[in-house]
């Protein structure tokens, strides 16, 4: 039995999939879309990387803010996603002060997926809070 390859920073694409807010939280969706020719699979937590806005008015990434990962969900199950195919995962940010933590401006995050030490970079714009962004497994876009 052939083995389907792990998805690399090589073929995969990181895009926004939306926003849900509720009790002080914000859920940010994205979707990983593999662009090369031949599935691949994704197993687990990505890591992510959040950076400040730099002094340049804002525009483009500035220094790496102190968050630390924590895995929330079930349990991983691997994800083959097929050539031109997606999965995603979501990340739940405070958007409240938490334990007296203010709130920090984020303008870029780095993903790593799952079994990575590359990261794909991606422009964003949100308010984080707190010392941890939860992060849930990758999952298929239809589960």
């Amino acid at each position: 039995m052939a083995t389907t390859a792990t998805c690399s920073t090589g073929v995969l694409q990181v895009a926004p999939n939306g926003v849900a807010t509720s009790a002080g939280t914000t859920r940010l969706r994205f979707t990983l879309t593999n662009g090369g020719p031949e599935p691949c699979t994704l197993e687990g937590y990505p890591t992510v990387t959040l950076y400040g806005t730099s002094g340049a008015g804002g525009a483009g990434a500035g220094k790496k803010l102190s968050f630390a990962d924590i895995h929330l969900g079930g349990p991983p199950t691997p994800v083959t996603v097929p050539s031109g195919g997606t999965a995603r995962f979501v990340l739940s940010i405070a958007e409240v002060p938490v334990n007296g933590v203010a709130c920090v401006n984020v303008a870029s995050l780095e993903i790593s997926p799952p079994g990575s030490a590359e990261a794909l970079s991606l422009p964003d714009s949100f308010e984080a809070c707190g010392t941890d962004v939860g992060v849930y497994p990758v999952t298929a876009s239809g589960g």
